[in-house]
């Protein structure tokens, strides 16, 4: 995606000292391209070998089958970065640097999930879970081992189908194309709701309507999971309203007031280590809440 003329190329002066803000949906500045690379294998390989790393904790919790799709990505970026090759090694190592984030971003959140949310949770509160904006339906495997009902929200019927034609044989979940806003449920009747990359999305007065309705259909004890970014998830540019419509807030401390003032407790927050590790980017920031 190109960068306003007065913004282009301005991201490799901060390299040293500032944030690069790129995410798994743009494509990355070719220049920097190699930089990643050196980054993912020096952190997710050891010892220079084609062996996932001991020292990053949440890839020792993902399952086997998750860990050899990373090993095997990590091997064709190796093979797509390397100088000696001819042709255009540039949209490779991008797909290639994009997809990894993106699955490596999924294991990190799925060990945050299992840590620090099923572990504020008796097995009174797995009764039922929201994933509101749940696109394509990723965490639906493990939301529906965990609870007893998934309900899956998204305003894009597209979405919808294809979180359907992929998770056909699980059988507790509840599709629902539609509007997170004109979304309804009894209150007191939801265990939790996960929300990745929804608040950014929505207008202010929208997001404190939405975080006051989620405590409201929460039961006592539940609890919340959200991500969002903050500033900017572009390399040193805020892309424009047309391209991206998304909301990127100053500071963590925005979602902070509006939870508290919704009554929540927040019971943890951070910021998801994939992207500081890959893109010197910590604004890729989570929140964990209990009613």
């Amino acid at each position: 995606m190109p960068h306003p003329p007065d913004k282009q190329r301005i991201w490799e002066c901060k390299e040293t000292d500032e944030v690069d803000m790129t995410t798994t949906g743009c494509a990355l500045n070719p220049d920097n391209l190699t930089l990643y690379g050196q980054r993912l294998s020096e952190t997710f390989l050891s010892n220079d070998t084609f062996t996932l790393s001991e020292h990053v904790p949440y890839l020792n919790t993902c399952e086997r089958d998750a860990r050899q799709t990373i090993l095997d990505l990590l091997k064709d970026l190796h093979l797509a970065l390397d100088p000696k090759k001819l042709g255009s090694f540039q949209q490779a190592a991008d797909r290639l640097i994009r997809t990894l984030t993106a699955k490596l971003e999924k294991i990190e959140i799925l060990s945050l999930l299992e840590d620090n949310v099923m572990t504020l949770l008796s097995q009174e509160h797995r009764g039922v879970i929201v994933d509101i904006a749940s696109g394509i339906g990723r965490f639906i495997p493990y939301f529906s081992e965990k609870f007893r009902s998934v309900v899956q929200i998204d305003f894009s019927e597209g979405n919808i189908r294809t979180a359907q034609e992929l998770h056909k044989d699980i059988a507790n979940v509840e599709y629902r194309t539609q509007n997170i806003m004109d979304a309804s449920f009894n209150d007191r009747s939801l265990d939790c709701v996960f929300g990745n990359w929804i608040l950014q999305y929505l207008e202010d007065q929208e997001v404190e309507t939405l975080i006051s309705r989620a405590y409201a259909w929460l039961k006592p004890g539940g609890t919340v999971f959200f991500r969002e970014g903050i500033k900017t998830n572009y390399e040193g540019a805020v892309p424009p309203k047309n391209e991206n419509p998304a909301h990127f807030r100053s500071s963590e401390e925005i979602y902070n007031d509006w939870f508290r003032r919704a009554q929540f407790d927040i019971v943890k927050t951070g910021n998801l280590k994939t992207y500081e590790t890959v893109f010197n980017n910590p604004n890729q920031r989570y929140w964990i809440l209990k009613k």
